[in-house]
């Protein structure tokens, strides 16, 4: 008959399954055997038949995870916007896709870091699937994007320049704030 062993971290134990001489491969693939110890269980295997002739062992990894993944989520905050990065790690199968969803919107399947951006209070809601199918509870990340307030800085003309009457001049400044893509500066003059 045939013989499989499995290894186990705490003890072997010698499994006996006994097919008739008549057995097919479909015979075989019919026995199994449970395992339910979390980690990486080698089966190792070999054959023998009734007069004692013995196959060379073989072996076979099995992984079973019961543990789902770990996500660490994190944000840096730059102006008007922040970056989330989430990144996660599952030591037995290796995680499969993390799901990430900003201010309650739709899930979405994470795959870079990617920017939040708008004044006020946000939350970033995470959480993996590992290969195996164990799915991480879901977490929260939280922060609050604070408006940056406009800031024009002249260039030119500088402070105390002196132009003859009736000489036109150009003004050049920088101008950042929480909406970059409207720019109005208001300018007063004392006559």
């Amino acid at each position: 008959g045939a013989q499989i062993i499995p290894e186990e971290t705490l003890s072997t134990t010698e499994i006996p399954f006994t097919f008739p001489q008549t057995s097919t491969a479909s015979d075989f693939l019919a026995k199994s055997l449970a395992i339910n110890i979390e980690g990486i269980t080698n089966l190792s295997f070999f054959g023998k038949d009734k007069p004692g002739n013995v196959e060379t062992m073989k072996t076979l990894a099995v992984k079973i995870d019961k543990t789902s993944p770990e996500t660490i989520g994190s944000y840096a905050q730059n102006g008007n916007q922040t970056r989330v990065t989430l990144t996660s790690a599952d030591v037995l199968s290796g995680v499969e896709y993390v799901s990430f969803s900003v201010d309650g919107g739709n899930f979405e399947t994470y795959s870079a870091p990617f920017a939040v951006t708008g004044s006020g209070n946000h939350s970033v809601a995470f959480f993996a699937t590992d290969k195996a199918g164990n799915v991480e509870q879901p977490k929260i990340l939280s922060f609050t994007i604070v408006a940056v307030n406009p800031d024009v800085t002249i260039i030119a003309p500088t402070s105390g320049s002196i132009y003859p009457v009736g000489t036109a001049v150009s003004f050049a400044g920088n101008f950042r704030g929480d909406n970059c893509n409207s720019h109005t500066a208001v300018w007063t003059f004392d006559s």
